[in-house]
């Protein structure tokens, strides 16, 4: 069964690459925003880490670890970028605030630091406020989750591999 799973998921993945539009993995941007991951896990790491961030310290299953690094993110993206921000687009529009953000990122990344207070203490949910704002740049740049999406499952495989892992 979970050999079926892995085909159907990967297949489906390949499908939902070949008929997005990529044109975002041609913006220099987003591969330095896909490489900023490691500089806010050391900025967090040099300030703020006492231990443990989440309130189960360890992964004890590969379905655990399946659900972290790719299925919460991409719900996320989808509740909050793909849902929650296009409603704010059509309340204030696209207005870009400043540094290329818009009011609508920034009030969906307030919302999505303050979801993550469920598992995270006060000073990590604060801290994701950051990388959420890269995820909603590129959502409102290119008018899709996709970028958002992958960004999001990379940061969270490097959480992984550097917080929980340990």
């Amino acid at each position: 069964m979970d050999n079926n799973f892995n085909t159907i998921f990967c297949t489906k993945t390949l499908v939902w690459m070949t008929r997005a539009d990529i044109t975002f993995l041609k913006d220099l941007r987003f591969w330095i925003a896909l490489s900023a991951a490691p500089f806010f896990y050391l900025l967090y790491g040099l300030t703020f880490y006492e231990g443990e961030i989440l309130s189960v310290s360890f992964i004890d299953s590969y379905r655990q670890l399946l659900l972290l690094i790719i299925i919460y993110p991409i719900l996320e993206e989808l509740v909050f970028r793909g849902f929650l921000q296009s409603i704010f687009h059509r309340l204030f529009g696209g207005f870009v605030f400043f540094f290329g953000l818009t009011l609508p990122n920034i009030i969906t990344s307030v919302f999505f630091a303050f979801s993550h207070l469920i598992n995270h203490d006060l000073i990590w949910s604060f801290a994701i406020f950051f990388p959420s704002l890269l995820f909603g740049y590129f959502r409102d740049k290119y008018d899709s989750t996709k970028p958002s999406i992958i960004l999001h499952v990379s940061y969270n495989f490097g959480f992984y591999f550097l917080f929980l892992n340990a």
